[in-house]
């Protein structure tokens, strides 16, 4: 009995280690600026993704240019509060939701959103914006539109 409860788990592994599971991994970088900050805030975000299951991360907490306090604009000073954890999002394309942990004050809560699919109306209207040609297009959301 002992010797098939071993095969058994042989050929499972075997067969998991050759499914064709195609897995996108996307690192990147972003800089952000607000109006009133002094310094720029670079941030390093991961999206992991099987295509159906979705991770994203930004890490502020690696971050070693996070200024907790600096100098504001018209004096006074600035003081940002460095997170112990990253902010993830989780994506399950399968049962179409999201997941998330929002503060609150201080107090964390999970966030469990469905995912949407949008009926966007293209409109007639175009603009050009920053040299490039728009075009207005609506959709509701939650009862707005």
């Amino acid at each position: 009995m002992k010797n098939k409860l071993y095969f058994f788990i042989l050929i499972l592994c075997a067969s998991l280690g050759h499914s064709q599971e195609s897995i996108l991994i996307a690192d990147y970088t972003y800089s952000i600026q607000p109006k009133t900050s002094p310094s720029t805030t670079t941030v390093n975000s991961k999206l992991t993704s099987n295509g159906v299951l979705s991770h994203y991360e930004m890490d502020f907490v690696g971050n070693f240019n996070f200024i907790e306090e600096q100098a504001g604009e018209n004096g006074g000073s600035i003081l940002a509060i460095k997170p112990k954890n990253n902010p993830i999002i989780y994506k399950d394309s399968k049962t179409r939701h999201i997941y998330s942990i929002e503060r609150v004050g201080m107090k964390p809560f999970l966030v469990k959103d469905s995912m949407n699919i949008f009926n966007w109306k293209i409109k007639n209207e175009k603009k050009d914006i920053l040299g490039y040609t728009c075009q207005q297009a609506t959709t509701e959301y939650r009862g707005r539109q």
